[in-house]
């Protein structure tokens, strides 16, 4: 090789290299518009080319056992390809700045879902035996709200999400009914 052939490869892999570390705060944290980003798209916006995209899990800081094995399903749903999981925060700990967040629970456990979908009522106008999907998209970032009307109804929605392949999502709010093994996806 000569030391031409050596200084192109060198400067390739620096500029890949620079591209795979800084890429998302040069680039932006998506690369859809908003208005395209939907349930549809998902891993997408979380995860992007493989890692997590500024991603944090917020659970509960006093959550239910359903709530951290939801937080555990959709983490390892996340991985992928990547050997390390999503950083999982609760929702006191969630550090300054823009961020992709999935947030666990319900409005009165988790002022984060109380902020994003702006209300207190605890089981979010949700009926018995509905889990809750929901996506919000800022001008950056995204929020996934997986919630539900009992923790049991949390696990549906974090079936659904886990398994995302075998679910068709679409749109940007889904209420997930029925038992986990036989559930029912509605589209609002």
């Amino acid at each position: 090789m000569t030391r031409k052939t050596v200084a192109i490869l060198i400067a390739l892999f620096l500029c890949v290299l620079f591209l795979s570390t800084f890429g998302s705060f040069l680039t932006g944290f998506a690369v859809l518009d908003n208005e395209e980003i939907t349930l549809k798209n998902y891993h997408y916006p979380f995860i992007k080319n493989n890692v997590p995209n500024s991603l944090y899990i917020v659970i509960p800081y006093a959550g239910e056992p359903e709530e951290y094995a939801a937080y555990t399903r959709i983490a390892r749903s996340l991985k992928l390809t990547n050997p390390l999981p999503p950083e999982i925060v609760t929702d006191k700990e969630v550090p300054e700045g823009a961020h992709n967040l999935i947030i666990i629970g319900d409005p009165c456990n988790n002022e984060l879902i109380a902020k994003e979908l702006n209300t207190n009522k605890c089981n979010i106008d949700l009926r018995k035996g509905e889990g809750l999907l929901k996506l919000i998209n800022h001008d950056r970032t995204s929020t996934l709200v997986v919630s539900g009307y009992s923790p049991d109804d949390i696990t549906k929605a974090s079936v659904v999400l886990a398994n995302s392949n075998f679910y068709p999502l679409r749109g940007k709010e889904i209420r997930v009914v029925g038992k986990v093994g036989s559930l029912s996806l509605y589209y609002y």
